[in-house]
């Protein structure tokens, strides 16, 4: 087992309501349209967006949808924020274990997204990377979808974190 984690933050500003934006994410229909990277596909088989509530999916190229998630839904304050576990399996082997918060907040006469991603990689780095890229698209491309926008990416707010003894990030 190669043990990684992480504590991961990303931010966005997207010129959209605080309740637009909530519509988006609750919206099991609407996610699977701005959440998933060019090439790649999420199939729910479950969605329960509620507190407790759980949803299985897979995701993947469309011709192989090799990892199996599950989020399970701890907190939801409807419009402002939620607090969801999410776990990654691969051919029967967990991979990865999140804890995920997301807050909605007014800002400008828009809403400023935060994403923080508390992540437990058994596979190593690689997962790790994996959810920082994951989740860097996912933010720009809820950012587009809601704006129509064509460069979501100078929207981002993402500070940069510093890790132990790593001065260069």
């Amino acid at each position: 087992m190669d043990l990684a984690h992480d504590t991961l933050r990303f931010t966005r500003k997207v010129e959209a309501p605080v309740e637009a934006v909530w519509v988006a994410y609750a919206s099991v229909e609407d996610r699977c349209r701005w959440s998933v990277p060019d090439g790649e596909q999420i199939v729910y088989d479950t969605a329960d967006f509620t507190e407790g509530g759980e949803d299985s999916y897979r995701c993947g190229p469309p011709e192989n949808l090799l990892n199996v998630g599950a989020h399970r839904y701890h907190l939801i304050e409807p419009p402002h924020r939620l607090v969801y576990c999410d776990s990654i399996q691969r051919k029967g082997q967990l991979m990865a274990i999140a804890v995920l918060t997301w807050v909605f907040e007014e800002s400008g006469g828009g809403t400023r997204i935060t994403v923080i991603d508390q992540v437990t990689s058994l596979a190593g780095q690689g997962m790790i990377d994996g959810h920082r890229n994951g989740h860097a698209k996912t933010l720009d491309q809820l950012v587009q979808w809601l704006t129509g926008a064509a460069d979501a990416d100078a929207r981002s707010l993402d500070e940069p974190i510093l890790h132990a003894g790593d001065e260069s990030r």
